[in-house]
C-alpha cells in the first residue's frame, strides 16, 4: 500500500526514549513501530481484556448474592448477618476493582507494548 500521508506530532522525551526502545527491540523503524501499534493495537490488550472478565464474573457472582439479601429485606426476612454479608460483598468489589486497576496499570507501564 502506497505511503501518502504524512502526520507529524510532538511527545515528550520519555515517550520519545520509550518509542525508540520499542522499535530498536524490535529492529524496526519508529515509524514502522507506530503502524504497528495502530494496525495491532496494544500485545497486551488481551491481557486487559481477560482481566476485565474476570472482574465481570466476580461483579455478576456477587450481585446475584447481594440479589438474595435484596429479596429477604423485601420479604421482611432481613437479618444482621444479611448487612453483614452485604457489608463483606461490597469489599469484596471494591478489592477486585483496585486489583484489577493496578493489574491494568503494570500492563500499560510495561515497555514491551
Amino acid at each position: 500500500m502506497k505511503k501518502e500521508k504524512i502526520k507529524g506530532f510532538r511527545m515528550n522525551e520519555e515517550e520519545a526514549s520509550k518509542l525508540t526502545k520499542a522499535a530498536n527491540a524490535l529492529g524496526i523503524k519508529e515509524s514502522d513501530y507506530i503502524r504497528r501499534c495502530i494496525v495491532r493495537g496494544p500485545s497486551n490488550n488481551k491481557k486487559v481484556i481477560i482481566l476485565l472478565h474476570d472482574l465481570m464474573n466476580e461483579i455478576n457472582y456477587i450481585g446475584r448474592n447481594i440479589n438474595q439479601i435484596v429479596k429477604n429485606n423485601n420479604s421482611g426476612l432481613y437479618l444482621r448477618s444479611d448487612k453483614d454479608a452485604l457489608l463483606a460483598y461490597m469489599h469484596r468489589i471494591n478489592m477486585s476493582l483496585i486489583n484489577t486497576n493496578n493489574e491494568i496499570r503494570k500492563l500499560g507501564n510495561r515497555e514491551d507494548f
